[in-house]
This record gives structure tokens, C-alpha cells and sequence, in this order.
């Protein structure tokens, strides 16, 4: 789950790797089917994962989950999802913070709290930002956590705030219910009983 939320991170974070995410154009999962899946092809794994490992200052020495890139393929889909996207990226560019370069850690809980709003708001606290250690961002740099509170405070950046509320409400469901077939053999997650 940490690398789909340091892709989603970085792709709101960072305007290079968001640019190269959006040149790639990266195929939409088909239509689920008979069964209720997508069926996403293996060559279409292979392109978003180059393309995740290449795009801006990459992920390229870490593992990609399958997971991680079926929810970016379906989530890329979704013109809505795109849109929410471009408004988050522009509202953290215009607050003036350094984002681009940071330690990967930032880009985790950065993505984690535009997916999670409750989250966001256990993580907004004082220094030294303990609720960081509490939800197990323990390698969260201080400075990093510093930014990041200033980024989810809805009085502190109030465009930020909105924009991840936006962007969470376009494709994600509280219940997770995201069925995507990857190609032959890998499926995610297992059909409930």
C-alpha cells in the first residue's frame, strides 16, 4: 500500500513526474466484466511500471506492487480523477513549498493523507508531530512532517485541503472495492467468499 500512496504522492507533489505519468498515456483498464473484474493486460503492467520508475525522479529503486499500479491505471481512467488531480497539484504549487526532491517518506504520508481524510486529521498536531509515530510514519523526517501538517490544514492551506477532498471523492469508495485482474494468475483482492 506504501508505494500507491508515494505514487499518488508524488504525481500531486511533483509536476515533472505528474507531466510524464500524463505523456505516457496510459492505457484505461477495460470495462469489468461478466465477472466484476478489469482485466488489465501484462503489457499495460509494464508500460505504467517504466513508466512510474522513469517518470520525473521515478521510484527506481524500490518495489511496485501490482496493486499499486492496477489502482493508478483505473484511477487515470477517470477524466474526474485526472481534473481533482490537476487542481491538487496546482493548489500545492501555489503555496510556495519546495516539494519536488523530497525524502520518499513525504511522498508516503503526503499520499496517505489525500486518500484518508480522517487520517489527515490525526496527523495535524504540534511539534514533535507524534501522531506521525502513533499511524506508523515513524521515518517521516521532522521537517518533512512539519510541511506536511502545513499541507493537510485545512486553515493553513485551505486549497490543499479542498483539492485532496476532491481528489479522494473521485475514485476511491470507503470500502476499497477495487476488483482489477492484472493479467492470468495475479488478481487483487481475493474474491470475498
Amino acid at each position: 500500500m506504501t508505494d500507491s500512496w508515494e505514487i499518488l504522492g508524488r504525481l500531486a507533489a511533483d509536476a515533472t513526474f505528474w507531466g510524464d505519468v500524463k505523456k505516457a498515456a496510459l492505457s484505461a483498464p477495460p470495462r469489468p466484466g461478466a465477472n466484476g473484474r478489469s482485466a488489465i493486460p501484462e503489457g499495460d503492467y509494464k508500460k505504467a511500471l517504466d513508466t512510474v520508475r522513469n517518470a520525473g525522479t521515478g521510484l527506481k529503486d524500490q518495489p511496485i506492487s501490482l496493486m499499486a499500479l492496477g489502482e493508478l491505471l483505473v484511477a487515470l481512467a477517470s477524466n474526474n480523477f485526472r481534473a481533482a488531480l490537476d487542481g491538487l497539484a496546482t493548489a500545492i504549487q501555489h503555496t510556495g513549498m519546495n516539494t519536488v526532491g523530497r525524502d520518499f517518506n513525504f511522498y508516503v504520508a503526503l499520499g496517505a493523507m489525500i486518500v484518508d481524510g480522517q487520517l489527515r486529521g490525526q496527523l495535524l498536531s504540534a511539534p514533535p508531530y507524534k501522531p506521525f509515530d502513533t499511524f506508523g510514519f515513524v521515518r517521516v523526517l521532522p521537517a518533512d512532517r512539519a510541511d506536511l501538517v502545513k499541507l493537510g490544514d485545512a486553515n493553513q492551506s485551505p486549497a490543499v485541503a479542498a483539492a485532496a477532498n476532491t481528489l479522494c471523492g473521485t475514485v476511491w469508495h470507503p470500502d476499497c472495492n477495487l476488483k482489477v485482474v492484472i493479467w492470468t494468475g495475479h488478481t487483487h483482492p481475493v474474491a470475498n467468499p
